[in-house]
């Protein structure tokens, strides 16, 4: 994602690449629980393959992720405008119109995780590797290509879409 921020400066500019980055940044509590929970919750799920611990805990890890996603993207939605310029200063007038599309990415980035820690512990490395490689080729096409309109909005958009394609596939 990172080569597409840098690729997004093209069509976008600097202003518009930066808002995008302000965005995710208001999201950026989610990444950390992401994070933990591959890093948490597979080796935990490899232990209890085969038993009906195995199905609970993947449930309860759905679960909480699930709330702590919409939790977390509600409050950055009704986040007042005065709370937004203290947290990005400036940047927070350009990033406030992305709050949407960031909060649809994450909330897909919800089934995504589970699908990919239930892969991993249930040793279907194809499927897990093919996950991967949808979400990493369709983060590359769609923000680039629906920034080809000059929208920042709509590379927000396609980051959204990325992740969806890919807890689809």
């Amino acid at each position: 994602s990172f080569l597409v921020l840098y690729l997004l400066v093209f069509p976008l500019g600097a202003a518009g690449v930066g808002a995008l980055r302000a965005a995710q940044l208001l999201f950026s509590p989610l990444n950390t629980v992401f994070g933990a929970l591959k890093t948490a919750i597979i080796p935990e799920l490899v232990r209890a393959r085969g038993t009906a611990v195995f199905r609970r805990r993947l449930l309860e890890a759905l679960a909480v992720v699930f709330a702590l996603a919409v939790g977390w993207g509600a409050a950055v939605l009704v986040l007042p405008s005065a709370a937004g310029q203290f947290v990005l200063g400036d940047t927070w007038n350009n990033a406030a119109d992305l709050r949407w599309p960031y909060a649809v990415q994450y909330l897909a980035m919800v089934p995504y995780t589970i699908l990919l820690a239930y892969f991993r512990a249930s040793e279907a490395n194809r499927l897990s590797t093919l996950m991967r490689g949808v979400l990493a080729g369709m983060t590359l096409v769609l923000p680039l290509a629906f920034a080809l309109t000059g929208s920042v909005a709509a590379s927000a958009w396609g980051f959204a879409a990325a992740v969806a394609a890919a807890s689809v596939c």
